[in-house]
């Protein structure tokens, strides 16, 4: 399946902000925090029309036990292979992925390579320029 890079959409932020009010809303005291990540965090980046989300809990348990709250918002859960993770899929009206939402716990918080990049590429214009341009880049 080909990856869609478009031109920065200065919506993506908005989106992403009511995701994270909707996800507050229907899991009340769950989430610790909850960042947008990736390249629709970017201000002026090219990107995946996908939201990815970050959030931190406690333990991973309070989301596992909660996840009928998350599917009522058409968050499906994937499995990932990466241990001390849940990953999550939501898709738009015509089954196309509309957003991301990683789970970690509060202890890997402050190292996760998301949150990093993302603020490496908010802080270096040119990093996010050369990241941009790689992103464009037919693959084989």
């Amino acid at each position: 399946m080909p990856i869609d890079v478009i031109d920065y959409d200065p919506d993506w932020p908005e989106r992403a902000e009511r995701a994270c009010e909707e996800l507050t809303a229907s899991l009340p005291g769950v989430f610790l925090e909850i960042e947008h990540v990736g390249s629709t965090a970017v201000p002026g980046l090219a990107a995946e029309p996908i939201i990815d989300l970050m959030a931190s809990v406690r333990l991973l348990a309070a989301v596992t036990d909660r996840e009928a709250a998350l599917e009522g918002l058409g968050y499906r859960r994937e499995e990932t292979g990466m241990p001390g993770r849940l990953f999550y899929r939501r898709e738009d009206p015509a089954g196309r992925r509309s957003h991301h939402l990683h789970v970690v716990t509060d202890d890997t918080w402050e190292s996760r390579n998301e949150r990093l990049l993302r603020d490496h590429l908010r802080a270096d214009p040119q990093a996010a320029a050369e990241y941009a341009a790689l992103k464009r880049v037919p693959s084989s």
